[in-house]
């Protein structure tokens, strides 16, 4: 017996210890004090009984029920709706608006898809080779169409956002006016609660809500990064195609001029070999000198002695000759050189295809692969719920400062000290009647 009354003796002081840092922390008047460090001298001494120990801890804790619960008893009279009711009234409406804001961003599920397609439009678009064989032939160019690309999606996915925080702010509005009026019901003016602290502490802040949370998108993967680094990726392949044609394309069209050196050198040795065998001949017909000689001197005779006009016609004969022989020379250069700007141009538009069809192909298989692996509308179903609860978050938060300094805030308050003693109460019931 003597063991259990230690023991509950040593319980009690714990427990005094207890609600002595409850009444330092609640500033209780000098008296309470004074009467709880009474109850724990006797608890500590070992000739006190427990009954004595016992009715004075309860002459103690009505003293302090007598000064904290008229308090709230008097508020819980004044307040036909307590701090408890609006709080459960507000939940409710916070889930309303949740549930309202949820219907928002899947009513927003259409329009993230139509931007997506946008963006696989925009960028399938340079698989049409044709029209984009400035970009494939130029590197800059070409990485700055994916640079524009991934530009103009992120800010279809920014105004998507706005639109979406923009019908998430028409929910809380909502939920502001009905608010307003539950407040204006049960006499919000009177506990502190009006329109103007609404204006003040609420509407005033809205703007920076939406703002900050555009902000936090704004610097959010939406996947515009992803485009950027498929041009990136893909460059070198394109840029290696095009280098490989455009050289095929440069030694084809040096081939008309080598072939034409390769001819005349040809027939440079044609003539010298047939010069080679002229020499050969002329030194077999060395007999026949004579011969020459005479046709020679007979020749120069007959021409001394015909007419100048004889002499005239012939020599003008070999004049025309020789100058429509140079105009015909002339003509068969021209053709030839414009035969040869002809193959030029037909070589180009032939290179030009070439790369057209096999940039064409690479592009669409990796533009393929890039919309079958790249999760871009997971991305953005994560940036809109993540825009949706920061949104909530910030709100809820104004919502809770609105209570602050107000009756409402102050009989919470007091509900949560009668928790906090109503528990120390509970335990010394518990160790009263062990």
């Amino acid at each position: 017996m003597g063991a259990d009354m230690d023991e509950r003796q040593r319980k009690a002081t714990e427990w005094l210890d207890k609600l002595g840092r409850y009444a330092s922390e609640k500033k209780f008047p000098m008296r309470i004090m004074d009467e709880m460090e009474e109850c724990r001298k006797l608890a500590l001494s070992g000739e006190a009984e427990w009954a004595a120990v016992s009715r004075s801890v309860e002459e103690l804790l009505e003293s302090i029920e007598g000064k904290i619960t008229p308090t709230v008893m008097q508020e819980r009279a004044e307040n036909e709706v307590s701090a408890e009711d609006i709080k459960a009234q507000l939940e409710k409406m916070a889930r309303r608006c949740h549930a309202e804001n949820t219907v928002s961003a899947d009513g927003m599920g259409e329009r993230k898809n139509t931007v997506i397609k946008k963006m696989y439009a925009q960028i399938f678009e340079i698989s049409h080779t044709k029209a984009h064989l400035e970009e494939l032939k130029n590197e800059d160019l070409y990485l700055q169409f994916f640079s524009q690309s991934g530009t103009t999606y992120e800010r279809d996915v920014i105004e998507m956002i706005r639109e979406l925080l923009q019908s998430i702010s028409n929910n809380y509005a909502n939920m502001l006016n009905h608010m307003k009026s539950m407040f204006q019901s049960i006499g919000g003016y009177r506990k502190g609660i009006g329109n103007e602290k609404f204006y003040m502490e609420y509407e005033a802040r809205r703007l920076g809500i939406d703002q900050r949370v555009l902000e936090e998108t704004q610097t959010a993967d939406v996947g515009g990064n992803d485009i950027t680094s498929f041009g990136q990726k893909t460059k070198e392949a394109i840029k290696g195609m095009v280098r490989k044609l455009e050289r095929k394309r440069k030694l084809l069209s040096w081939m008309p001029v080598i072939v034409l050196l390769c001819l005349l050198m040809a027939g440079a040795v044609v003539k010298q070999s047939q010069s080679r065998q002229e020499t050969e001949r002329i030194e077999e017909t060395t007999d026949n000198a004579v011969m020459k000689d005479i046709a020679q001197e007979f020749g120069e005779k007959v021409i001394k002695e015909a007419s100048p006009g004889i002499v005239k016609s012939v020599v003008s004969f070999i004049r025309t000759l020789l100058v429509s022989l140079g105009a015909f020379l002339g003509l068969v250069l021209l053709v030839i050189v414009l035969l040869y700007i002809a193959y030029l141009k037909i070589l180009k538009q032939w290179c030009n295809h070439q790369i057209c069809k096999r940039c064409g192909e690479y592009l669409k298989t990796e533009l393929s692969r890039f919309e079958q692996e790249n999760g871009l509308s997971l991305k953005l179903d994560t940036v809109m719920l993540n825009a949706v609860d920061e949104y909530e978050r910030q709100y809820m938060e104004v919502l809770n400062q609105l209570f602050t300094g107000t009756d409402y805030e102050r009989q919470n308050q007091q509900r949560n000290e009668m928790a906090e003693w109503n528990a120390l109460r509970e335990q010394w019931n518990t160790l009263k009647y062990r």
